[in-house]
């Protein structure tokens, strides 16, 4: 992604412990402005990819809706909500009890 004041370049490493990498990127041009979300599936937990990615497009998908009047709030808000998405998700897919994610 570039435009006038920032070229946006990524990189992940799957690190010296895990076999895989959980690791999910995103970056969106919403009406609250630029963002940019980086999350991290739990290692080790069942399901941290599909959490990770979960929860970086539903962040996204919050920022995208009204303009937001307090960005910290909406940041809050925004993580409640993948939360919320991560964790109905997780009781529709029992195999996924537990999944979860940094961010």
């Amino acid at each position: 992604m570039e435009n006038d004041f920032l070229n946006l370049a990524s990189k992940t490493n799957v690190g010296n412990v895990r076999p895989a990498n959980e690791d999910f990127l995103g970056h969106a041009e919403t009406p609250n402005g630029l963002i940019y979300v980086v999350c991290d599936g739990m290692g080790g937990h069942v399901g941290g990819a599909t959490a990770s990615q979960m929860a970086t497009n539903s962040i996204i998908e919050y920022f995208n809706q009204d303009p937001i009047e307090n960005i910290f709030v909406g940041l809050s808000d925004a993580i409640s909500y993948a939360n919320q998405q991560i964790y109905n998700y997780a009781q529709e897919n029992p195999e996924l009890k537990g999944m979860g994610t940094t961010c």
